[in-house]
Formats: structure tokens, C-alpha cells, sequence
């Protein structure tokens, strides 16, 4: 408070509404000052940005690859279940087709005959 003059209310009004050339100088020195913190903040968040648009690119093209392999791992064990299941289903019907084939030998030969075949057929199975 040493160095601060005593100012009337009325000399304040007048320094307010007229600036001297300090506060001019001063205003525009805050001004200059304003502008270029504005212009570095506006930088800052361009370069944020690009940064957040490279990352997120990134990341998509990462979760797009991994889609992609969870898709291929998937295809395969599909491919390979129905595989499985096509040959269950073609020994299921050889195995029908054996039993028909036993019941109509059975029906159609005298029992001697099917004896005979039958002891063919299960020394031929012990040799498969």
C-alpha cells in the first residue's frame, strides 16, 4: 500500500472511461496475450483430435482383424462339426442298411443257408 495513491471516487469514473496510454498498452498486451493462449488451446485440441481419429482408426482396423479371425475359427469348426456329422450319418446308414439287409436274409434264406452266411459275413467283420 506504500506506493498506492489515494484516489477519489470520481478520478476512478474518469481513469475508467478514460484509459490512459498504459492501460491501452497494457489492454492490448492482454489482448495479444488472450489471443494467442486461443490460438494454443485451438491447437491443442486440432492435435487432440487427429490424435483421437488416428487411434480410433487404429482400433478399428485391430477389432475389424480380430472380427475377422473369430469369423474364420468359427467357419472352421462349423465346417468341421458338419463334417462329423455328415459321416455319423453315413455310418448310420450303412449300419440301417446292414441291419435290412440281415432281416431280409433272414426271411428270405432257409435257415441253413443263413447259418452258413452268417458265419461268413461275421468272419469277414472280424477281418474289416
Amino acid at each position: 500500500f506504500e506506493n498506492h495513491r489515494v484516489v477519489s471516487t470520481v478520478e476512478a469514473m474518469e481513469m475508467a472511461h478514460n484509459p490512459g496510454p498504459d492501460d491501452q498498452s497494457t489492454e492490448a498486451d492482454r489482448r495479444r496475450l488472450l489471443v494467442t493462449q486461443v490460438q494454443d488451446r485451438h491447437d491443442m485440441l486440432v492435435q487432440a483430435q487427429g490424435n483421437f481419429d488416428a487411434v480410433k482408426e487404429k482400433l478399428d482396423a485391430v477389432l475389424q482383424r480380430a472380427f475377422a479371425r473369430i469369423d474364420a475359427v468359427q467357419n472352421r469348426r462349423v465346417g468341421y462339426l458338419q463334417a462329423l456329422r455328415r459321416q455319423v450319418a453315413s455310418q448310420l446308414q450303412q449300419l440301417e442298411w446292414l441291419e435290412a439287409f440281415h432281416d431280409h436274409e433272414l426271411l428270405s434264406l432257409p435257415a441253413a443257408d443263413y447259418l452258413a452266411a452268417d458265419a461268413v459275413v461275421k468272419s469277414l467283420a472280424r477281418q474289416w
